[in-house]
């Protein structure tokens, strides 16, 4: 959480620079902006009460505490292109639509990991074809072993989504420039989900399980126009109402929560309009 205050107060003084005449740039000349970023995020999650129904039971699990899961660094792995999508990752192109408007299209790729042996409370029913765990339970405390449950989106919890942001440059000294930005995004969370539930066979395979919204605000270094690192902050709550979790079409779980996210992004932009020009002065000759 020091992280994300930290890049709290940087933004809001930049904000503050931003609406200074003395600070601002004057030629933001962003429309016909074309880019593309990679980076990574640390993650984090508020407690859900997790949901889960099949033909021989429905019971909730509440409070259920969860982490994710960054791969610890190593190059061989970070910049492999084999194996780049392995880390919890960031990845986004996008239009720069007038000089301070962008829409773009992403993928957040997070991991959710339920934290195991923790205790929680258990509500519901468990029928006989479940004998080991068989019964009613009030409130029971019930903790969570792996004979029980594993619950984890690992390959991820990937919330693929559109953004609508705008863009400001603040601060600019010879060819580096630093912008600020912020804006809102909605799409759709397709979790490849590691679930083992009673002894079931678990069902290991995409599905589109649910939706998200968030909202960001960032800090943007750009390098001669066409190179830019980004540091962000993103805030969202994502609601996933049908997770698979075994081979069973049945079986499902449901569950919401809020997320928090930090990142680090690496991109590259080309005007797109530059581009026409170009190609129109050669015609012209």
């Amino acid at each position: 959480m020091k992280q994300y205050l930290l890049i709290g107060l940087v933004l809001g003084s930049l904000n503050s620079f931003a609406l200074s005449e003395r600070f601002k740039v004057k030629d933001n000349n962003r429309k016909g902006d074309a880019y593309l970023y990679w980076g990574w995020n640390r993650s984090s999650y508020t407690d859900s009460d997790i949901q889960f129904t099949g033909n021989d039971y429905d019971f909730s699990l509440g409070n259920v505490v969860a982490k994710d899961r960054q791969t610890p660094f190593d190059a061989g792995i970070y910049f492999h292109p084999k194996l780049v999508s392995i880390p919890q990752y960031n990845a986004r192109i996008g239009y720069f639509f007038s000089d301070h408007c962008e829409i773009s299209i992403g993928a957040d790729h997070m991991k959710y990991v339920v934290v195991e042996d923790q205790k929680v409370t258990m509500n519901g029913n468990v029928g006989s074809s479940n004998s080991r765990f068989e019964g009613e339970y009030i409130n029971s405390e019930r903790v969570l072993s792996k004979d029980f449950l594993t619950f984890e989106h690992t390959d991820g919890l990937n919330y693929i989504n559109v953004s609508f942001k705008r863009y400001d440059d603040v601060l600019q000294y010879k060819k580096f420039r630093l912008g600020v930005s912020e804006g809102v995004e909605v799409g759709g969370v397709i979790p490849k989900t590691n679930v083992t539930l009673m002894g079931k066979q678990r069902h290991d395979e995409f599905n589109w399980a649910g939706y998200g919204i968030s909202g960001l605000g960032a800090v943007t270094l750009r390098i001669y126009n066409h190179f830019f690192i980004q540091s962000e902050i993103k805030a969202g709550f994502i609601d996933l109402g049908a997770v698979r979790t075994t081979v069973d079409t049945s079986d499902k779980a449901r569950h919401n929560f809020f997320f928090f996210q930090g990142n680090i992004l690496f991109g590259f932009s080309v005007s797109l309009n530059k581009k026409v020009k170009a190609v129109d002065a050669g015609d012209g000759l």
